[in-house]
């Protein structure tokens, strides 16, 4: 037997003599080859295939088609959802919250060694103010691209009035043509942490704005700055002021009984809140609530006065009276402003103030001349004569209420006979005579 090999990788054996009892056939012969007379020709030597068989050797190159593995079976996945628990879901949002809160906390170490009681006693429950925070995406805060150390510089209220005009006390001033165009800086809104404990407390933090009643969403970006020590107020960025639900009956109950004690108080003793008072008082006495008209009468007669803070509360339980909530989102920082604040501040001297008059020394000016300063004055800054009794009605909720401060350690600062808020001086208007007819002047 002789091994041959052939070019197709395939190993052949093959027999060079037949065995007894295997049978050649000639397929190239019509007849059979064992019948007589037929002349046989000449064939070449017997061949049988035995077997045939591929290399053992692997060959990367060879790809084998049939392989004698089962084909995979498609798989079938299953899906597996396990739901929290209701108390899993509750530790989960409570870790939520003190997240949030831990932000809150780092801005209110500044208030070290300051007396924060009032102000922890108005602060709402962290749900309260959470609930809200997430419907504006509002609870993760600004990013701001700053030093610290320039984030948290801070200013006078009487550096910004007088730079940047305003008055002192309110919480919206406005600012006047002259002075927008002069800096290019407007909407101001100065935050008094004593009466909006949920404001910002660091910069790009979010907060809201409180109110003793609610109101519509706030156009334009805001310019916040909040108080942080006496007389010290941060710039926090830029703020959009959204209207949220006001605080149902169900959550002002659920408040501390100080929270609630400490804003009955306040709303009577405060100023801003003389209108809830009134209409506490127009519903006692009318059976409904008041008009404008009738809330005006009960201002001037100052009988608003007698409500007390159990009267307030009261109101509020039942839902009479609601406080207003508004969402602060910060959309962006202003890096230019602070830089200039961080810049001019340190270098800004302020005006000496004209000290106060005593009454002794006022006694020998007649009325006569006073009137008369007092209705030039009245006639440059286009007053009239009942502008002291301004109408409630002719201002909304939210810039009536909460916007005028009684701050004892701010400083207080007097419109001086033909200026206005701002520090701006008018140009005093005289009456000229012209003559009559009669009797014409002639120039």
């Amino acid at each position: 037997m002789v091994k041959q090999e052939d070019t197709k990788d395939k190993v052949v054996l093959v027999k060079d003599e037949p065995e007894d009892d295997v049978i050649i056939l000639d397929n190239d012969s019509d007849t059979d080859s064992s019948s007589p007379g037929t002349p046989k020709r000449e064939t070449s030597p017997e061949v049988e295939i035995v077997s045939m068989s591929l290399k053992p050797e692997p060959d990367d190159e060879v790809i084998i088609l049939d392989s004698p593995k089962r084909p995979v079976k498609k798989q079938r996945l299953t899906m597996e959802i396990i739901l929290p628990t209701m108390a899993q879901l509750i530790a989960q949002r409570k870790k939520q919250a003190a997240k949030v809160e831990e932000n809150t906390i780092k801005g209110m170490k500044l208030m070290k060694g300051k007396k924060i009681k009032k102000f922890e006693n108005m602060q709402f429950s962290l749900d309260t103010v959470n609930d809200r925070l997430k419907l504006v995406n509002a609870v993760v805060p600004y990013e701001v691209l700053l030093d610290k150390g320039i984030q948290e510089f801070t200013v006078s209220r009487d550096f910004m009035s007088s730079v940047y005009g305003g008055s002192m006390q309110a919480t919206c001033p406005k600012i006047s043509d002259t002075r927008f165009r002069a800096h290019g800086y407007n909407m101001f809104t100065y935050l008094h942490e004593e009466y909006h404990p949920h404001a910002p407390r660091f910069a790009g933090g979010p907060g809201l704005f409180l109110c003793t009643a609610g109101g519509e969403d706030w156009g334009g970006l805001q310019r916040v700055f909040t108080r942080i020590l006496s007389n010290r107020w941060q710039y926090m960025g830029q703020y959009e002021i959204k209207s949220a639900k006001s605080l149902t009956p169900e959550e002002w109950r659920q408040q501390d009984q100080k929270v609630r004690q400490t804003w009955g108080n306040e709303i009577c003793r405060q100023r801003w809140g003389s209108s809830v008072c009134a209409r506490i008082l127009g519903r006692r006495e009318l059976g409904r609530n008041p008009t404008n008209k009738e809330m005006d009468e009960i201002y001037e007669s100052g009988r608003y006065k007698r409500i007390t803070p159990q009267e307030v509360l009261a109101a509020y339980d039942s839902g009479e009276e609601r406080l207003g909530v508004w969402t602060m989102k910060c959309v962006d920082y202003d890096t230019e402003f602070q830089l200039e604040l961080y810049e001019r501040f340190p270098a800004w001297v302020p005006a000496p103030r004209k000290p106060r008059k005593k009454k002794g020394d006022t006694e020998g000016e007649s009325k006569g001349k006073k009137s008369v300063k007092k209705e030039k004055t009245k006639a440059a800054a286009g007053l009239t004569a009942v502008s002291k009794k301004r109408k409630r009605d002719e201002l909304s909720d939210s810039e009536s209420d909460l916007t005028e401060l009684e701050s004892e350690d701010e400083p207080e600062h007097r419109v001086e006979e033909g200026e206005m808020e701002d520090g701006e001086p008018l140009e005093e208007l005289l009456y000229k005579s012209k003559g009559t007819r009669s009797r014409p002047i002639c120039l």
